[in-house]
């Protein structure tokens, strides 16, 4: 309906008329019958609300000669197109709040593929520097405590701690993109096997043999003695 149609509303029906200018800024009127011509700034009106007294609402839009700034809302006849938030978001061409949400959100993120790289690497490099520094002193001293059992067969002397990366799937992750399980995650960070590792350290001793073993639950590298 046109308000330049409309001369007089007639207060008894109503309990309050609405209006709201082109800024936004709603004028509400409902302590007497007005009539339409004696709005103030009615040019700038862009839309009327009426609400019976059931609550009901109507909407008005104006189409007067001369009309200026009128609000992209004058098309909405009914309160019903702006019951939901699915109906505002179409104006955007958003159906959803979560399409909106999904907008903002990345599944890959180069800068967190970097650090977890470079974190990966560090852990590598960590296990390889402990499990090449062997503290001959503090072996030595363990020796004693094999001399003073009787020379027993495979006696553990020495252990080196295990770091270990996060998980995925019981492999740990590696920074070649290859996840392992320990067996195998140890021998990339020395980049040789335990076989040769230890035998690195056989060539340093004089009438030992070095064998090797692995405990878990924290995961250590253990070197063990016997006499030849």
């Amino acid at each position: 309906m046109e308000i330049s149609s409309i001369q007089q509303i007639n207060y008894e029906s109503l309990s309050s008329i609405n209006t709201v200018n082109t800024g936004g800024v709603p004028f509400d009127f409902h302590s007497q019958m007005y009539f339409i011509m004696s709005i103030p700034n009615l040019i700038s009106i862009s839309s009327v609300m009426t609400y019976d007294l059931s609550g009901s609402p109507t909407y008005y839009t104006i189409d007067i000669s001369g009309a200026q700034n009128l609000s992209t809302l004058q098309s909405i006849q009914t309160i019903q197109e702006l019951s939901t938030m699915e109906g505002t978001s179409t104006i955007q061409g958003i159906s959803t709040m979560q399409g909106l949400s999904s907008l903002a959100a990345f599944e890959v993120n180069l800068d967190d593929i970097i650090n977890s790289h470079n974190t990966l690497i560090e852990i590598e490099s960590q296990n390889k520097t402990k499990l090449n520094s062997l503290d001959f002193n503090q072996f030595k001293s363990n020796l004693y405590k094999w001399a003073a059992q009787g020379y027993p067969d495979s006696f553990l002397a020495y252990s080196f701690p295990v770091n270990t990366p996060p998980m995925t799937v019981n492999l740990y992750n590696c920074s070649d993109g290859n996840p392992k399980n320990i067996w195998d995650y140890i021998p990339f960070c020395l980049n040789l096997s335990l076989q040769d590792w230890v035998n690195v350290y056989q060539q340093k001793v004089n009438g030992l043999k070095l064998s090797f073993s692995v405990n878990q639950n924290p995961y250590m590298v253990n070197i063990h003695v016997t006499r030849v």
